[in-house]
């Protein structure tokens, strides 16, 4: 639709939501570092690695450590805000 939206996300998450083995979505290229739920699906939109377009939000990447409960990632901000680097944030898997 020309302004960078997914046109089919309402389509994309009907097909995944039945299936209980879909823990997360992991997506990115927004350039916004957030952590989301939908219903019990875990969003998560990964930072930029290259230049961030709000003062407010990092660049660098996340490490993830995943387990069949849950997942735990760490933010490392290489630029942009930085004061979050370091932060963790745990998300629960959604159970069968």
């Amino acid at each position: 639709d020309g302004d960078g939206d997914l046109v089919d996300a309402q389509r994309f998450f009907e097909i995944i939501r039945p299936h209980n083995q879909v823990k997360a979505v992991f997506y990115g290229h927004s350039h916004v570092y957030r952590y989301d739920m939908l219903e019990d699906l875990a969003l998560i939109n990964l930072p930029s690695t290259a230049y961030n377009f709000r003062d407010t939000d990092p660049v660098g990447w996340v490490e993830a450590t995943l387990s069949p409960t849950q997942g735990e990632f760490t933010l490392h901000a290489s630029a942009g805000f930085t004061g979050t680097n370091g932060t963790k944030e745990t998300v629960a898997w959604r159970q069968a």
